[in-house]
Formats: C-alpha cells, structure tokens, sequence
C-alpha cells in the first residue's frame, strides 16, 4: 500500500482494534497520497479515543490528507487530540465527527482552535449531546471568528426556544459559511428557524427537517398547516437558496 497512488481510503465498518489502528498507523506515517480516510462506524471498543489520537498523530505532518471520517463510534474524549489536528495540520479540509458522543469538554477542545484555524472548510459535529449552552457558545465563538469555514452541519444538538439565540447571533455575523444543516433539532420551533434563515442573505444551502421520525420523542410530532405554508413561502422567497426539506 505505501507504495501505491491511493487517494482515497475506506476503512469503514470493519471492527477495527487498536492493535488494527496501530498498524494502518504505520502506514499512513510513509503515505504520502492519500486525501480522504473514512474510518467511520468501527464500533469496536477498543478504537475509541485512543485510535483517533494515533490516527492524528500520524497524519499530523501529512500536506495531502483533505477529509477524515471517525462517525458513528464512541470516542468521548477525542477532543484534545482533534484540536491538536486542527491546529497542526495545514492541508486538512474536512472533518467528519458525527454521533461519536462528544461532551462539553470535547467541544471546548475542537472549537477554540476553530477560531484561528485558517484551512478547513467544513465540520459535521451533529448527533452530538451539547452538555449545556456552554458547548453551543464554544461553536458560536468559532462563528464568530473563523474566516475559512464553509460548511456547518448541526442536526440534532438540541438547538430549542432557551438556546437559539447563542447560535443564531454567531451566524448572522459570519459571512464565509454558506451552507448548514440543522435537521432534527426539534426542539426549537420551525417558525423561529425559518424566519431567521430567511433573512441571512449569505446562507445559500439549507438542510432543515424538523422531526427526526426514528426518535419516539419526534414520531408524533406534525408541523402545522401554518408551518406547512412558512415553508412553502420559504422557499418561494429565497429562490437563490437551495433549501432541502420533506
């Protein structure tokens, strides 16, 4: 393998240990090709946080790598080692890190070096449990001061009616990302969502469902026939915005 051209790795869904991490790690040290590695949903126990820390680390130095993927696993406290990445790395681009349990430390750790950081282009952070308004301020100060960021994905962090407004004033001074998600944040009523997303001239992708129909907390949630037309109206109103929803 290190002596083949690969770009794109895939290593999703195969169990791996960290006795596997620590081996793919002796490869990527010598690799100098590849841009997108998906290690995503190893539910193994032993990769946890530890595997991501090796991974990073053996990317640390790498001018190809673009694209990580560690979703779908259990890799509460991986925070520090990602911040490290983020900080270190100056040719990553994207970084995948959706339902992998982080906590509000986790948060801390991954969005203060958000601020400064000056390459990558998009973080998927969604299906993560906040902690609190204090790990949506962490985000909301990353808004404020990233100059790069394009693309934000936050389905399902419990944005609500208490919280919005943290997260909302951050984006409506942040002028580089164009693109968000914030599907299945259920707790924050459509009206408020949309009405905002409809002023922010700079949005010009939108993903939002509001009701997530796998969570039995969602499943017998409707929107409104007054919602059903703010949506319609929504997308009539902002014909320059690609606006996704069901």
């Amino acid at each position: 393998l290190i002596d083949k051209r690969i770009r794109y790795l895939n290593l999703s869904e195969n169990f791996i240990t960290i006795n596997g991490v620590n081996t793919i790690c002796d490869f990527l040290r010598h690799n100098r090709t590849i841009q997108r590695l998906n290690l995503s949903r190893n539910a193994q126990v032993q990769f946890k946080a530890e595997g991501v820390k090796n991974v990073v680390e053996a990317l640390m130095a790498s001018e190809s790598i673009d694209s990580l993927d560690f979703s779908y696993m259990n890799l509460t406290g991986c925070g520090e080692s990602i911040g490290n990445f983020i900080t270190t790395n100056k040719s990553i681009q994207s970084i995948i890190l959706r339902a992998v349990q982080l906590n509000a430390i986790d948060f801390k750790n991954i969005f203060v070096p958000l601020k400064t950081n000056k390459n990558l282009k998009e973080i998927d952070i969604s299906s993560n449990d906040m902690g609190g308004d204090k790990s949506l301020q962490y985000i909301a100060d990353a808004i404020n001061e990233n100059k790069t960021l394009c693309i934000l994905k936050m389905d399902q962090i419990n944005i609500s009616n208490d919280n919005y407004e943290i997260i909302f004033k951050a984006i409506e001074k942040n002028k580089t990302i164009n693109h968000y998600s914030v599907n299945f944040n259920s707790k924050i009523n459509p009206k408020i969502m949309l009405n905002f997303f409809i002023k922010q001239k700079q949005v010009k992708y939108l993903e939002y469902e509001p009701f997530d129909k796998d969570n039995p907390e969602d499943r017998k949630k409707q929107l409104t026939l007054e919602e059903k037309k703010l949506f319609e109206k929504f997308k009539t109103d902002r014909p320059d915005m690609e606006f996704i929803y069901k």
